[in-house]
């Protein structure tokens, strides 16, 4: 019989330092339920439990719960909460066995003539910290074409960690060495950091053009980790999205103390099937209840797409369409400002003009397009503006019909409910399902689907330890036409 075990452990915070904590910790197992939640937007991290006992009235007491006159100050917002969950023995490295590495941000107290229980609520640390509305202006000229989408995300991340003196989240790309800051001191943690340079094929980004003042860091990454903002080539019509998440990474230093830093991690979205579930039906490896739905959830079929303005100040817009979608579903709008605008494609042909006055036409005409419509032929600044706005016109009309045509279908969405809680499956991969309830039976004439796990929750109570995991099929999966 396997047997859940599980552990949390509690790490005081500073109370001159909203972003230091105590190295010794508080074993509170003693907890009666947990609850807990992690997926690949940087939002869903977060966790629950509950701690609950009998007063009693002669004096003595719970140590964790302390006194009645010290419940309020039992646990305190921002203190650290580490939660383990395993089955059997416990794993050599307790640390393999960590699901949560969190803040506590919320807390509430029940109590009665017999009993008190505490609440306590959080997310994981850089969730928190993920909070800061940060200003983001990536501009460009002709000399700086802009940055690119990896190097404007890690400088979001930058800026969120001087907003705060703890330094907790470890960032750099994957062409960089990555360094962790621990009580002003920098830790080399890795030769290469982890968040992505590059597509997936090798080729470099495009640099790009953002800006956001208004937006809350984890907003303004998850949009820069969108499909159409990723690329706008197009290219995510092969590669979708991009995921952005916070793991932990222990680190020995040279004198032999352990430290765990968050480590920022941003990548394209797996292509490769990590492994099959299988729906059973009796106790074992796979999972006892299922939840289906196929849905317009994310569907758009139409869209405005906005390439910016021109050099007399007008807008480029384009409006596509998938005809067959919205047929069947109806018309699902939305307003696209891609990011590579119409200066980015006036920024091509800006080394060949020669601009004295400054104000970005050429100084003399006929002027011979070199880069843009190279060969093209204008005798006026109209002439000019107008081959930069249909070339511009051109290019964000066939990344909006790409977005139309990929996003435009119903797909699906699951969850499942395993047998035995686990933390074996890892958020962001592909797994093959196999569900003989809904006819995916894993044969050539009734295939099971592939589907990218999104989230997965767990809850330890007096009943054992549940694992939900939930499951989409993703633009990634719909364009690479990885189900049948």
């Amino acid at each position: 019989m396997i047997i859940p075990r599980r552990k949390i452990h509690l790490y005081k915070k500073d109370p001159e330092n909203d972003y230091s904590w105590s190295s010794d910790y508080e074993d509170i197992t003693d907890s009666v339920s947990i609850s807990e939640s992690s997926g690949i937007e940087s939002r869903k991290d977060v966790f629950s439990f509950r701690v609950i006992n009998r007063i009693n009235h002669t004096g003595s007491h719970n140590s964790l719960m302390g006194l009645s006159d010290e419940l309020l100050n039992r646990f305190k917002i921002r203190d650290n909460i580490k939660i383990y969950l395993w089955n059997g023995n416990e794993p050599a490295d307790i640390n393999d066995s960590l699901i949560m590495d969190g803040l506590i941000d919320n807390l509430s107290y029940d109590t009665n003539e017999d009993t008190k229980v505490i609440n306590i609520g959080g997310a994981n640390r850089t969730e928190i910290l993920l909070n800061n509305m940060v200003p983001t202006v990536v501009g460009s000229s002709s000399t700086v074409p802009g940055q690119t989408p990896a190097e404007i995300i890690t400088g979001i991340i930058q800026k969120v960690n001087s907003f705060n003196t703890g330094k907790n989240i470890a960032v750099a790309l994957d062409s960089e060495p990555l360094y962790g800051e621990h009580n002003g001191k920098k830790y080399l943690l890795s030769t290469a950091g982890s968040i992505q340079s590059k597509h997936g094929n090798g080729t470099a980004f495009e640099y790009i053009q953002y800006s956001q003042n208004w937006k809350n860091a984890y907003e303004q990454i998850e949009e820069l980790s969108s499909p159409e903002q990723v690329d706008p080539t197009g290219s995510f019509r092969t590669e979708g999205g991009f995921i952005f998440d916070i793991v932990n990474k222990e680190y020995v230093t040279p004198e032999g103390d352990t430290l765990h830093f968050n480590v920022a991690r941003w990548r394209n979205k797996p292509t490769a099937v990590t492994g099959s579930i299988i729906e059973t039906t009796s106790s074992g490896s796979g999972f006892s209840t299922s939840k289906l739905s196929k849905g317009t959830f994310d569907v758009i079929n139409a869209a405005i797409i906005a390439g910016g303005n021109n050099l007399t100040g007008g807008g480029v817009l384009r409006v596509v369409y998938n005809p067959k979608s919205m047929g069947r579903l109806g018309a699902r709008w939305k307003f696209i400002p891609l990011v590579k605008t119409f200066d980015s494609i006036y920024n091509q042909e800006a080394p060949n003009i020669t601009d004295a006055d400054g104000d970005r036409f050429p100084d003399s005409y006929p002027y011979t397009f070199k880069t843009v419509n190279s060969g093209s032929v204008v005798a006026n600044n109209s002439e000019f503006n107008n081959t930069l706005v249909g070339e511009t016109s051109i290019q964000i009309k066939d990344i909006g019909q790409g977005i139309v045509d990929l996003l435009g279908d119903a797909r699906f969405k699951a969850e499942y409910e395993l047998y035995w809680g686990s933390t074996d499956f890892l958020n962001g991969q592909l797994y093959y399902l196999q569900s003989p309830s809904f006819g995916w039976y894993g044969t050539t004439r009734n295939p099971g689907k592939n589907l990218r796990l999104v989230n997965q929750s767990h809850t330890f109570d007096l009943n054992g330890w549940k694992t939900t995991l939930f499951f989409e099929e993703d633009e990634k999966v719909v364009s690479d036409l990885v189900n049948p």
